[in-house]
């Protein structure tokens, strides 16, 4: 009887250790899991990190790279511009009525003046047009492109057109009083050979690309640049009167 209480209580004792020993393996299994899983879940958020710092990178790199093919398209346009500009003010200058055609309207632009000068089938100015442009000397300022539309802002000087159209006015009134009739052209012409003063003047002019090609709108801004003074004439007669 002896024996064998000796041999049930070192069974126990026995079972008690396995039972402890297991215990202790699975809680350093579950701690292992633990460690493997907290690593794995670290380097899945690492690369989530090294994801987006990549694609903010690349995104980055695209944009620079827009951005440097808008610099460049905008600088090869400016360079467009500006010959678009100078080629159509030289000619104006030298009277090359066609070489002025390619870049603007040249009959809307001398409609400004006077709609009795006729340019209709003429490849080269009458001494009267030639008369308007001979002072023309120009400088651009600023270029400022959008899309295919650029805004340029220019300083012209020319003859004093405010000058000349009072003077002209004022001869044709008397003239008409007077009874006589003379040509009117010649009388303007006159006025504008005459005028020695010139007068200077910054404005802005749209271009527009149509066809791989700028050209000049002609509008008020522009027609204002070409013959500086001719926007003052109105109020100036009105305060003669």
């Amino acid at each position: 009887m002896g024996k064998h209480s000796q041999t049930k209580t070192i069974n126990k004792k026995s079972n008690k250790i396995i039972k402890t020993i297991c215990i202790i393996c699975l809680l350093a299994v579950f701690v292992a899991l633990i460690f493997i899983l907290s690593k794995h879940i670290i380097n899945i958020k690492q690369n989530v990190n090294n994801n987006g710092i990549k694609s903010e990178e690349q995104s980055e790199i695209i944009n620079n790279s827009e951005t440097e093919e808008q610099d460049e398209k905008n600088k090869q346009y400016e360079e467009e511009i500006k010959n678009t500009i100078n080629s159509t003010f030289t000619a104006l200058k030298n009277g090359k009525i066609e070489e002025v055609n390619k870049y603007l309207d040249y009959k809307k632009l001398l409609n400004k003046l006077d709609e009795e000068i006729s340019t209709d089938g003429a490849t080269k100015m009458s001494d009267l047009e030639k008369a308007f442009f001979e002072k023309l000397e120009w400088n651009i300022v600023n270029i400022s492109i959008k899309n295919t539309q650029a805004i340029v802002n220019i300083e012209i000087t020319n003859r004093d057109f405010k000058e000349i159209l009072i003077n002209w006015i004022q001869e044709e009134t008397n003239i008409v009083k007077s009874g006589n009739d003379k040509s009117s052209l010649n009388n303007l012409k006159k006025q504008v050979t005459k005028t020695k003063n010139t007068r200077k003047v910054k404005k802005n002019i749209t271009l527009n690309k149509k066809e791989e090609k700028w050209r000049i709108l002609v509008d008020n801004n522009l027609e204002n640049a070409v013959f500086p003074g001719i926007d003052l004439v109105e109020a100036a007669i009105s305060e003669m009167n």
